[in-house]
């Protein structure tokens, strides 16, 4: 799995949690629901730093939480997540 496509489960993982649709997210976010639908369906392929510290933000969770999941466990370096 490449990392944008992880990045995207994590992101609809976080809203199931968190009960929150895709647009609910975006507003708590302060970021567009296209920019993290994008994100979700694999449009944009290079999500920045940037967005998933507002996703984090929005979700009120610090930045290493967002990749304490188990689809980003089993890289052994970055060239294998690019």
């Amino acid at each position: 799995m490449r990392l944008y496509e992880a990045i995207g489960k994590r992101i609809l993982e976080l809203c199931d949690v968190n009960d929150l649709t895709i647009h609910s997210l975006a507003n708590r976010c302060g970021i567009s629901s296209s920019n993290i639908k994008n994100i979700i369906y694999g449009k944009s392929t290079n999500p920045g730093v940037n967005i998933i510290l507002h996703i984090c933000n929005g979700l009120d969770i610090p930045f290493v939480d967002f990749f304490n999941s188990p689809l980003f466990e089993n890289y052994k370096n970055f060239e294998d997540l690019l």
